[in-house]
């Protein structure tokens, strides 16, 4: 497979994310190629990750020149906490990281939203490096420089905006992804092919339900950086548009929390929070049952659930207090007005209150 390359151009500088089979065990190269100056990185990742990885990685590390550490953090999305970023502080000091070292962060959204922010806020910013290796971070939290750790009251509610220099994708890494996480993955497509259209929607439509045949999603990898990058490079910092790209997380994220990250993983609470988007959407005439459906057929060919199981509602509803897109008080969700018609919009509390009993 050849590789492809999608540009992120921001309004200072831009960043390439390379896509491409078997790019890991050259990610020694590609790294000294977009960061000539590095000679010291500090790889973060978990157990697992390091198990299937690590040892390639280190290879093209070692063949690149680097002095590096690799250091690991538990997996699992209760520890993307202020807690593990105090003791990865602790690592980079223990090795002499300065504002030169370069933080590698190796393995799903977890470790690239912890790694992201470790390295914005360590000495005020050091160079960061994503390679992603699940299906969501591929598509989606690898990209665009969101970085934050989780409180107990709300996901991500403590972070920064802060983009890396570089994003190295290697699907081959999808191959020793269980059925879950592949599933988690498959929810942020998802809401791409509603958000952005037609296009991406068919082809999402194509390869669903998945086969073995991993290389059917390379080309809907590509198309959702590239989208993802379009409206990032317009709104970096979410003041505007980027704020389409959190459909279905206003009730995602609330059911993740209420659920204590255990009962739901991010992809199937998205999931959850597109059924009840489009539930509101409906109720505010600007989707038809057709169209409904055709987000249930799409959701339900991934193998993603519609409904909460064994969640008290109205625990859910208090947690959409802490929504970041929540201003003055006004309830703010991502609608569709069609798909690829997203809008940010309010909604009334009676609403909410009456999509949430429908999702139970």
């Amino acid at each position: 497979m050849s590789t492809s390359k999608v540009k992120v151009k921001l309004s200072d500088r831009s960043y390439d994310i390379l896509i491409g089979s078997g790019l890991i065990v050259d990610s020694g190269r590609l790294i000294k190629a977009s960061l000539p100056n590095a000679s010291r990185l500090v790889v973060i990742t978990n157990d697992e990750i390091n198990k299937l990885y690590g040892r390639n990685l280190k290879t093209s590390l070692k063949e690149a020149g680097f002095d590096f550490a690799i250091v690991t953090v538990p997996a699992g999305e209760r520890y993307k906490s202020l807690t593990s970023a105090n003791k990865l502080y602790g690592k980079l000091l223990n090795f002499g990281a300065d504002r030169e070292t370069v933080i590698v962060a190796l393995g799903g959204g977890v470790i690239g939203d912890l790694a992201g922010f470790v390295a914005a806020t360590y000495m005020r910013g050091i160079p960061l490096v994503q390679i992603p290796t699940t299906l969501l971070a591929q598509v989606d939290s690898s990209v665009g420089g969101k970085t934050a750790v989780n409180h107990r009251l709300a996901k991500n509610i403590i972070g920064a905006f802060y983009q890396p220099q570089l994003v190295i994708i290697d699907p081959e890494t999808l191959r020793t992804l269980s059925a879950r996480e592949l599933r988690t993955g498959l929810g942020e497509v998802v809401k791409y092919a509603f958000i952005s259209g037609d296009p991406l929607f068919e082809k999402v439509k194509s390869v669903l339900p998945l086969t073995d045949n991993i290389s059917d999603l390379v080309p809907i990898i590509i198309d959702c950086c590239r989208f993802k990058a379009d409206v990032v490079g317009e709104d970096e910092h979410d003041l505007g548009r980027r704020a389409i790209l959190n459909y279905g997380h206003t009730i995602g994220h609330a059911l993740e929390a209420v659920a204590g990250y255990r009962q739901y993983n991010h992809g199937e609470a998205i999931s959850v929070g597109m059924m009840g988007a489009a539930l509101v959407a409906r109720a505010k005439g600007w989707l038809s049952e057709d169209e409904v459906q055709d987000f249930k057929a799409l959701a339900g060919a991934a193998g993603l659930p519609l409904t909460m199981k064994n969640i008290d509602p109205d625990k859910v509803l208090e947690h959409l207090k802490h929504d970041k897109k929540r201003t003055k008080g006004s309830d703010n969700f991502v609608l569709l007005k069609g798909r690829g018609k997203p809008v940010v919009s309010s909604v009334d509390p009676r609403v909410i209150k009456e999509t949430l009993r429908c999702l139970t």
